[in-house]
């Protein structure tokens, strides 16, 4: 009885040390991007085109994406903070005649 509470104390202890258990690392992975903008603004990520729909904005899955293009011009994704959900908030850029038609309105 006394041998099995001695290797009992040595397995718990591991040999007298205290079993420490590392600390939890905290990761940050992009699940995906919500692009904001203004309605029917256009967009491509990937090969794909997307659109800006009523609600001011397009959610789109990560595929491992590091750039979008917009108007011609490919822009990085990697700019912009990774928010509580693991969403890139991409503001899209805006066209001038499409901020001064928004102005006049």
């Amino acid at each position: 009885m006394l041998v099995a509470w001695v290797l009992a104390t040595i397995l718990h202890f591991r040999l007298g040390r205290p079993v420490i258990k590392p600390a939890p690392k905290v990761c940050t992975h992009v699940v995906g991007f919500r692009f904001i903008g203004v309605v029917g603004q256009k967009f491509e990520l990937g090969s794909t085109m997307y659109i800006v729909g009523k609600r001011g904005y397009a959610e789109v899955i990560s595929d491992g994406e590091t750039t979008y293009r917009y108007d011609g011009q490919t822009l990085p994704l990697t700019a912009w903070p990774v928010n509580e959900f693991g969403m890139l908030e991409v503001p899209l850029p805006r066209l001038i005649a499409d901020a001064e038609t928004s102005d006049n309105r």
